[in-house]
């Protein structure tokens, strides 16, 4: 999904354009994208349908929650990197 995002990007770069949020390649932590992602869809989708099939709640969520930790840590090492590359 990021390699088709990013050859937008390029594609809007090339033709002088704004790039859309997400799509600049030189610019988008994918790390920082995931954890946004399980933030604003999968944790909210799973806690309701955690509501309908308890053992979702036990099962799953935690699994999500330990994957967003991982994400994290890759973007603070990122962002760490970066930072010392300036």
């Amino acid at each position: 999904m990021s390699a088709m995002f990013y050859h937008s990007g390029d594609i809007e770069k090339e033709r002088n354009l704004p790039v859309s949020t997400f799509y600049d390649r030189a610019n988008t932590s994918i790390p920082n994208c995931q954890v946004g992602f399980i933030d604003v869809l999968v944790l909210p989708l799973f806690a309701v349908l955690g509501q309908f099939v308890p053992e979702i709640d036990s099962m799953i969520r935690s699994q999500i929650q330990e994957n967003k930790n991982v994400f994290t840590e890759q973007d603070a090492m990122l962002r760490s990197s970066k930072n010392k590359m300036i």
